[in-house]
């Protein structure tokens, strides 16, 4: 795999929850993940989704070897510029070479 890119994914949110009363609190702090080394593809078709009502274009194809398959949230950079914070499209796709292809 030819690798141009790295990725954060987030693993947890530190703080938010539910206090003593039983009331929401701000929500916390994103933990992300040690970075990880992937392939970034630019796409340029209209493939996307909708989501609550909002149709959402695919930016990038992400073809990474390991990394947990119920990742919602990325951090991308490519060829060492930060690209941005990104909600993933849909779920993971694992491959026959064991690696997964993520789409946001």
């Amino acid at each position: 795999m030819r690798v141009n890119g790295l990725l954060k994914y987030a693993q947890s949110v530190d703080g938010g929850g539910i206090d003593e009363y039983g009331e929401p609190v701000e929500s916390g702090e994103i933990v992300w993940s040690d970075a990880v080394p992937c392939s970034v593809q630019f796409q340029t078709n209209t493939r996307g989704v909708y989501e609550d009502g909002e149709y959402k274009q695919v930016r990038f194809q992400i073809l990474v070897e390991e990394i947990p398959l119920d990742v919602s949230m990325l951090k991308l950079w490519r060829d060492e510029i930060y690209l941005g914070e990104f909600e993933l499209l849909g779920k993971p796709v694992k491959t026959t070479m064991d690696r997964t292809i993520l789409y946001v």
